[in-house]
């Protein structure tokens, strides 16, 4: 097992392979690279390790390096286990030199992508704040319905480094793994596995409250 070719990936389908079977303790007996660019994937990671029972300080993670170069190690071999978001991870996909062993969206929804404003903002301007909010239910909608293809084509300006295909295939394997919010609600189990993850991975430092930073009656898809 250890000379095949793996990946975590946060937000691509599964691929089926003889030995599909994962758990966090296997990361233990292998190289493994985490995405750097951003906090989030490695304090989920290490929140999903240490919920599984695996401390956090047993995986071996290799030099912290940008997803890029990370990719071109993964071919050389220097790299067992990489976490990769996209566009990265659909080329390793369509490469043919690895096959998607986990996929974190599986423990659930989270809270990444997410709207803030103070207290302040929010009550002298909540009408705008209700437009937008309104505005987003619909385009969920309207990007639910839509198919993958018709989708790239009108986000392509804005990824001009990508092909209309493999935007239409990120779109529709994120979409397999009900990876998007269909309505623009912020369920508090969504918050609460965020929270955990970075208060547990040290970038909070206390425990914060939902009804004390999530405004409910306005981020529901009719907001009051």
């Amino acid at each position: 097992m250890a000379d095949l070719k793996l990946r975590l990936c946060e937000n691509m389908r599964t691929i089926v392979w003889p030995d599909s079977a994962f758990c966090f303790q296997d990361l233990l007996q292998f190289r493994v690279a985490a995405a750097c660019e951003v906090p989030p994937p490695w304090l989920t990671l290490q929140n999903d390790l240490a919920r599984a029972g695996v401390p956090p300080s047993s995986v071996r993670p290799l030099p912290d390096r940008p997803m890029a170069d990370n990719f071109g190690a993964f071919l050389r071999g220097e790299i067992d286990v990489i976490q990769m978001l996209e566009p990265w991870a659909d080329r390793l996909v369509k490469s043919g030199a690895e096959h998607v062993w986990h996929r974190f969206s599986q423990r659930g929804g989270i809270a990444y992508s997410t709207f803030y404003a103070l207290r302040s903002y929010i009550v002298a301007n909540r009408d705008a704040c209700r437009r937008l909010v309104s505005g987003l239910a619909a385009a969920q909608v309207a990007f639910q319905a839509a198919p993958p293809a018709a989708i790239a084509e009108s986000i392509g300006a804005w990824l001009p480094d990508l092909d209309a295909p493999p935007i239409a295939r990120i779109i529709e394997g994120s979409r397999e793994a009900q990876l998007w919010a269909t309505t623009p609600d912020l369920p508090l189990e969504s918050f609460v596995r965020l929270k955990a993850a970075m208060v547990s991975g040290g970038l909070l430092g206390r425990d914060v409250a939902y009804p004390h930073v999530v405004d409910a009656p306005l981020s529901s898809a009719d907001p009051a």
